[in-house]
Formats: C-alpha cells, sequence, structure tokens
C-alpha cells in the first residue's frame, strides 16, 4: 500500500513507529545514543554473522546479510533475484 503524499511501503513503518517513541520518549542526548547503538547494532549485523556459501563480513550483493536475509523470507520477490534495496534488513539504516 502507498499513500499519495509518500512512497512509504511496509518495511518502512515499523521504524517509522519506533523513531517516533524514540523522538517522543527520549530528549536529544539519549537520541543520539540511540542512534549510534542503533547503527553500531546494524554494522555488528551485517559484518560478524557468517553467510552460508561466503562467510563473515561480506557485503557484496551476493553475500551480505541482508541479502541472505531477503532470499530466505521473500523467495521470488527480490527485486534483483539476490538483493531487494528495499528487503528487510537493508531498509533498517533509513
Amino acid at each position: 500500500m502507498k499513500y499519495p503524499f509518500c512512497q512509504c511501503t511496509w518495511p518502512h513503518r515499523p521504524g517509522v513507529f519506533f523513531a517516533g517513541l524514540i523522538y517522543l520518549n527520549f530528549k536529544l542526548p539519549e537520541q543520539v545514543l540511540w542512534f549510534a547503538a542503533l547503527l553500531a547494532g546494524y554494522w555488528a549485523v551485517m559484518v560478524f554473522i557468517p553467510v552460508p556459501g561466503y562467510g563473515a563480513g561480506v557485503l557484496t550483493m551476493q553475500g551480505s546479510f541482508e541479502s541472505y536475509i531477503d532470499r530466505l523470507l521473500l523467495p521470488g520477490r527480490l527485486h534483483d533475484k539476490i538483493h531487494d534495496p528495499e528487503g528487510i534488513l537493508s531498509t533498517i539504516p533509513l
């Protein structure tokens, strides 16, 4: 479902919801800490979790952890057959 005022798709909604909760419940220094912790956590997931057939830390479209999750959970629905720029984990940093 798309809204007329933006190009929002379903993967973005949970992120917007949680970003709104952080914005409403924390002051700016705490928001910055949340941002840094979430970004560091995303980086750690992408670098340290091994992908079968590629290993850990491979950040190519074929070997990245986010592409692996997309291939597992969205088979046959990927934009580039092996990678989706709006997949499940690839929308987290947005």
